[in-house]
């Protein structure tokens, strides 16, 4: 519950528009007004008010956050004497700063981030996270250098979620995905430069898993290095952004990671190696299927089901009977059947297959699948009109039109499997349009093109980006 402008509108689109259209010319308030206006925020607490209370009091904060904003420099020179006064007082109004930095936004935008940012620097942001979430993402959609140190300051929350009706709450990392993602590729030095010299944790991950995403390598051998982080949260996020990349160099010491105890380091490994795509893991993973924690069963199950051979189904086919002994829902029963249909064969009659005819059938089964991802009549697709529509794409902000058929997805898929290395900043840049619909429903589309960046990224150092008998470097 928060006792802001923000928290009495209906949605974030709602927000933002407001924010663009209230650039009213500046009113004059006098002294009182103004300190009056301050008074509402001060030392508030939006947990401790419950429903009634709230709707109670949300009139006279509406006022006084009006009254600030349309006082314009007086108003922003009212909120930053407030400011100074709390810190040389050393007081604890994490809120206040909060509301004040959104109010000082609305009021300078850009020419007020150095004070926006040192005020969220300067107290928790999970208390307002939305709030503050909210600016910065006005911010973010700029592009503009001078919102990388707001953005920065979010980078160190974790714990803060975002409401957006209708469409639900959404927390780390995807509150950071959307930041960074819609400023754009011209964020990922400043991330590179963030995981080269912070001592934050959190950061640290964060900004791992946000360079991973977008395939930059220069900043793969600093991950490397993360990998043995002290910090067992650093630690995974490092392994699995090794998984993201797909590089050759790393399958040793992903595949060495399953030898370790705990459940969540093996997870973190076995998620690794889902992302490496590399047939020979199979035989390593599969003693983990009779785990009993579910979260680690879930990973290795679909793992097996994506590195599929003879041994990886054979394998999920004795942990469906031994479950179903044991009267238990199983999701390696569910891939058997998945596989048996798409092959149109009984169990009965996969067994009755000599090991050569198997592993010829779930490799052509493989093939199947990422067909399913990556269409192969790719060749009716160029690279200029992969670059004339990921203009329209970013003037539209999503890769189809809602209500087709599948075919304006479908040819989404085959464009982008034309796209080369060089066009990874374009991608990007086709993220970064989509993600300012702050939306559940673009994350359809930029999914994708996570697939793709992947998919070119590898191919500056492996012969193969998809799932293959073995992960090659390229001569």
């Amino acid at each position: 519950m928060q006792f802001t402008r923000g928290a009495v509108l209906c949605s974030a689109v709602l927000w933002l528009c407001i924010i663009a259209v209230c650039a009213s010319s500046a009113q004059t308030a006098t002294p009182k007004e103004l300190d009056d206006a301050v008074a509402v925020f001060r030392h508030f607490s939006p947990e401790a008010l419950d429903e009634d209370d709230w709707e109670a009091r949300q009139p006279e904060a509406e006022k006084a956050w009006e009254l600030l904003r349309e006082a314009g420099a007086q108003g922003a020179q009212r909120l930053k004497q407030e400011l100074e006064r709390i810190e040389q007082a050393k007081e604890r109004d994490g809120y206040f700063k909060l509301v004040a930095a959104a109010i000082l936004w609305e009021i300078g935008g850009l020419d007020e981030a150095p004070t926006v940012t040192e005020s969220w620097e300067s107290t928790a942001l999970t208390p307002g996270y939305r709030l503050v979430f909210l600016t910065a993402f006005e911010a973010a959609r700029t592009q503009d250098e001078r919102a990388l140190p707001m953005l920065r300051a979010c980078l160190t929350d974790k714990e803060g979620e975002v409401m957006l009706l209708p469409h639900g709450t959404f927390g780390w990392p995807l509150t950071h995905e959307f930041l960074w993602g819609s400023f754009g590729p011209s964020g990922l030095p400043e991330l590179g430069r963030i995981l080269a010299t912070s001592s934050d944790p959190v950061e640290l991950e964060s900004a791992t898993e946000l360079l991973a995403r977008a395939q930059y390598l220069d900043a793969l051998p600093r991950i490397r290095e993360l990998a043995t982080h002290a910090s067992a949260d650093v630690r995974g996020a490092a392994v699995r952004a090794l998984g993201t990349y797909g590089h050759p160099q790393d399958y040793e010491l992903l595949i060495s990671g399953l030898s370790l105890e705990g459940s969540q380091e093996l997870y973190n490994y076995v998620f690794a190696l889902y992302e490496y795509g590399d047939l020979r893991a199979v035989p390593r993973i599969i003693p983990l299927l009779p785990t009993s924690d579910e979260e680690l069963k879930r990973e290795v199950v679909a793992c097996l089901a994506l590195l599929l051979r003879s041994e990886s189904l054979e394998a999920l086919k004795a942990d469906a009977e031994r479950q179903a002994e044991e009267q238990k829902e199983s999701l390696s029963s569910q891939v058997v059947q998945m596989v048996l249909d798409r092959l149109e064969l009984d169990w009965e009659s996969y067994a009755a297959k000599s090991t050569s005819e198997k592993e010829a059938a779930l490799a052509k089964l493989r093939h199947e699948f990422q067909g399913d991802v990556w269409p192969s009549d790719a060749s009716s697709a160029t690279r200029d009109e992969l670059l004339q529509a990921a203009e329209a794409w970013k003037t539209k902000r999503r890769l189809s039109e809602f209500g087709d058929d599948g075919a304006g997805d479908r040819r989404a898929r085959q464009l982008l499997t034309v796209a080369a290395p060089s066009d990874i900043e374009l991608l990007l840049e086709v993220k970064a349009a989509l993600l300012t619909r702050l939306s559940d429903e673009c994350l359809y589309d930029t999914r994708l093109l996570d697939l793709a960046v992947m998919r070119v990224g590898r191919s500056r150092y492996r012969k193969e980006p998809g799932v293959c008998e073995e992960v090659r470097p390229i001569s």
